[in-house]
């Protein structure tokens, strides 16, 4: 078994079990989400996507794989083995493009937007973050877009 540390928002934990379910099908072996580290503003949020079934644990397992620094790490498969706990972000589809079909039929919602929203090969979703890129420390490192950029998102969907 492989374990994934679910850190920070929808996105972040969408990328964290991306590249734990690389990695566990790389392994032939299973995935387990450990959201020890979720609480307060931070809740588990995957549970709105297609997940297959998954086991998830609050106990807190120690991480014995760590992400070094933001840039994709090329021995990922070679550091990696089954048993590990992995932390990080894991913020590049190199670390699981090999599977991205398969995240591709994971990642459609089961909200009460139903299946026929999507039923459309023209369908889209805009997600806008805004919340604690708001206040500090997150709105001096990452900045707010300015409302041209969403604009013009938005023009090139259309």
């Amino acid at each position: 078994m492989l374990t994934t540390v679910l850190m920070g928002g929808m996105g972040n934990q969408m990328f964290q079990f991306a590249a734990g379910l690389a990695q566990a099908r790389r392994l032939n072996t299973t995935l387990q989400l450990d959201i020890s580290l979720l609480g307060g503003k931070r809740k588990y949020t995957l549970g709105q996507w297609n997940l297959p079934d998954i086991a998830i644990t609050g106990v807190g397992v120690t991480p014995t794989v760590y992400e070094s620094g933001m840039q994709y790490n090329r021995d990922i498969n070679e550091k990696v083995k089954d048993g590990d706990c992995l932390q990080g972000y894991w913020q590049s589809k190199k670390y699981f493009d090999h599977i991205q079909d398969d995240l591709r039929k994971i990642f459609i919602p089961r909200s009460n937007i139903g299946p026929s929203f999507f039923a459309t090969k023209n369908s889209v979703m805009l997600h806008v973050r805004r919340d604690d890129y708001l206040i500090a420390p997150h709105k001096e490192f990452h900045g707010l877009l300015p409302m041209s950029y969403y604009e013009s998102a938005m023009s090139y969907i259309r």
